[in-house]
């Protein structure tokens, strides 16, 4: 795992530098955003043994969706509550943001670890930086390209990382980086929440229809088939891409095919061009945590219908069905919805 994290870090130094780093919006809630990562970290926490540290979320009460690359802020953000995590032994890490008035969204990581040397602010962007500081490297691991990384993907959104460090005391990066506000909030939105409920106007709608799905970790499989079980749909599942082809093959009107990409035997990627190539009229939906811009549109080149990116919403799902598995009174539920 050191020695893959090691090679991903390599690969994004090296595509920052060619300036080879695609910029893909898609629009958020800040809050939610945060919230989500906020709950990926406190797990992490508990696996080095650091459950003593308090993780903090500091939000504005007040919700932003915003067209933005949060793919490329959360990778960043990432990085810094690694970094935090890494050097911080006890205290407490607070992740939050603030909107400000000049149109910059200003997002921070703040630690109580052992804080960075004034004489050492200048260079903690360097690459490999900490592993020519031996006593760091011995005790703390890591190949001191996280922060190098964070700045040159802040840089390349057009933005500026600061730095704000005691040392024996912490520290604090703050993130800045330039946003179009929406012109005004769509007050008819249904929150994730509320979407929950939605089930119950679902219920029984797809009884005759027949899906597949294709997943090798039963867990991912069970989850799915929780999801489906008030639409009355009859679910199958495959372990494997060669299994799902052969469901496809043995198993008459397959309505919809739900596809995992990292399989044993054979992919969902090879798994999905067979089925098109023999039976182009059945919807297959990519169900994946290959989650980057790259993967997506490589999935829709193999023939993916629609991407699922794992964890899987109850809404994202009910969104799939209505699209691919129409039904007589579905206009009707989707405008009371």
């Amino acid at each position: 795992n050191i020695l893959l994290k090691l090679i991903e870090d390599i690969l994004d130094i090296s595509q920052i530098e060619a300036n080879m780093v695609k910029v893909w919006d898609e629009e958020c809630k800040l809050n939610i955003f945060f919230k989500e990562l906020y709950t990926l970290f406190l797990p992490i926490l508990e696996k080095k043994g650091k459950t003593h540290i308090n993780l903090i979320l500091d939000l504005p009460q007040e919700d932003v969706s915003l067209t933005f690359d949060f793919i490329r802020l959360r990778q960043i953000l990432s990085n810094l509550i690694e970094n935090a995590i890494k050097f911080t032994e006890e205290g407490h890490i607070n992740i939050g943001y603030r909107l400000q008035q000049d149109g910059y969204l200003m997002s921070f990581v703040e630690d109580t670890g052992i804080g960075i040397p004034e004489e050492k602010i200048g260079v903690i962007f360097e690459r490999f930086r900490q592993v020519e500081e031996s006593g760091l490297a011995r005790n703390y691991g890591g190949s001191g390209l996280g922060l190098p990384i964070a700045k040159g993907l802040v840089e390349r959104l057009g933005g500026k990382i600061e730095v704000i460090s005691e040392n024996g005391k912490g520290s604090t990066f703050k993130v800045y980086i330039p946003v179009t506000l929406p012109k005004e909030e769509k007050s008819n939105e249904v929150s994730p929440i509320s979407k929950q409920n939605i089930l119950s106007k679902y219920a029984n709608k797809w009884a005759e229809k027949k899906v597949l799905i294709a997943e090798d970790e039963l867990t991912n499989y069970m989850l799915l088939k929780k999801m489906m079980d008030p639409l009355g749909i009859e679910v199958y599942r495959a372990c494997d891409g060669m299994e799902a082809l052969e469901m496809v093959q043995t198993i008459p009107n397959i309505s919809i095919v739900l596809m995992d990409i990292k399989m044993p035997r054979m992919d969902g990627i090879a798994a999905t061009r067979t089925i098109k190539q023999q039976q182009p009229g059945i919807p297959v939906v990519a169900q994946t945590a290959y989650a980057m811009p790259e993967d997506i549109e490589n999935g829709k080149k193999a023939g993916f219908d629609a991407y699922l990116t794992k964890p899987i919403t109850i809404s994202a799902l009910i969104d799939v069905f209505t699209t691919y598995l129409p039904e007589r009174e579905m206009d009707a539920v989707v405008e009371t919805v």
